[in-house]
């Protein structure tokens, strides 16, 4: 009977963001300089990219300066403000999808044709801009309701 090997877990350690401008996201280990990934999290993995393609971050930023934490910190804080420009967007398109469904539904419920979703998608424009005139994000408001796919044809080919 052979001996099953145990694959070996590498787990991520904090300092390493200072040390060598690396951030966990997800589960995937990356450069916040260049912003390539390393697949396995191993110190010695971080230290060679580090070493080899930023090399001249060691004399800008001094090991342990107060100059190279601001640097980590902007560039993560940075990273991080990408990574939610595209979430945001993706929970938008979602959230606008599941109100199309629950509109749809109601209509279905009352045995209404689907064409009245283009009736209430116009009725909630109308109301949106009268409701919503004096408030800051109006426009943001008024994208989302936009957003909505209420027209026949999308309505029916989702159920």
């Amino acid at each position: 009977m052979s001996a099953v090997k145990k694959s070996k877990m590498y787990h991520f350690n904090k300092d390493w963001e200072e040390e060598f401008f690396f951030s966990m996201v997800k589960d995937k280990c990356i450069c916040v300089i260049c912003r390539a990934s390393i697949a396995i999290p191993k110190r010695g993995n971080l230290e060679r990219h580090h070493k080899t393609v930023h090399k001249n971050y060691e004399k800008d930023f001094p090991p342990q300066s107060e100059l190279r934490k601001r640097k980590v910190s902007d560039l993560i804080s940075c990273l991080k403000k990408e990574q939610s420009m595209f979430t945001r967007l993706a929970k938008q398109s979602k959230a606008a999808t599941i109100a199309s469904f629950k509109i749809s539904h109601i209509l279905a419920k009352h045995k209404k044709p689907f064409e009245d979703g283009s009736v209430v998608n116009e009725a909630f424009i109308k109301v949106g801009e009268t409701l919503f005139g004096d408030f800051k994000n109006k426009t943001e408001i008024m994208s989302a309701i936009k957003e909505l796919q209420l027209s026949r044809p999308t309505v029916t080919k989702a159920y």
